[in-house]
């Protein structure tokens, strides 16, 4: 119990949450997440197993994004080089400029897209 109480503990500083805050972001009752960091909490092996995963899958979601979002952007700026390049070259087939300028600019709106939390 005393890992628990540890994670929950690393896991509010981290997000910079209060035990409602994160009582709501794991879909967890607050009496429970009080009841881990007080001592008091009589919880079965199945629950700290939830408990602790819930908080694993959470951290492991924001990641996700990140390294989504940089691949988004790589994307967007190596379409745009490479537009860049062959116009510097000469290269005027107007429909594969207008394909890669495509895939650029969707590429950079993905990056522009709100972050979900949840």
């Amino acid at each position: 119990m005393e890992d628990l109480k540890k994670e929950l503990q690393q896991y509010m500083e981290r997000n910079t949450c209060t035990l409602e805050d994160c009582a709501k972001k794991l879909n967890l009752d607050i009496s429970i997440l009080q009841g881990v960091i007080d001592g008091t909490a009589k919880l079965t092996s199945d629950e700290i197993t939830k408990i602790s995963e819930s908080m694993r899958v959470k951290k492991g979601g924001k990641r996700l994004v990140k390294i989504l979002d940089l691949l988004f952007r790589f994307g967007a700026t190596i379409m745009g080089l490479v537009v860049l390049l062959l116009c510097i070259n000469g290269y005027s087939e107007l429909h594969t400029l207008i394909a890669l300028l495509s895939i650029g600019v969707v590429c950079s709106a993905f990056t522009m897209l709100p972050k979900i939390d949840k």
